[in-house]
């Protein structure tokens, strides 16, 4: 994702979605919460920030 501004993205993944974010590289971080009724696992991952130029 050459076009990316941040270096991790995190989702609030519903369990059944878990295993379908770890294909895309997606890593489970803290315990499944709930919330509003729905149970969900926060999940991020870090973009590879290699080969960007800054300018600096």
């Amino acid at each position: 994702m050459n076009y990316a501004k941040v270096e991790t993205v995190t989702v609030s993944a519903s369990l059944s979605s878990v295993s379908a974010y770890e294909k895309y590289g997606f890593e489970c971080k803290g315990e499944a919460s709930e919330s509003a009724g729905l149970t969900y696992q926060p999940m991020e991952i870090k973009l590879n920030k290699a080969g960007h130029d800054d300018g600096s």
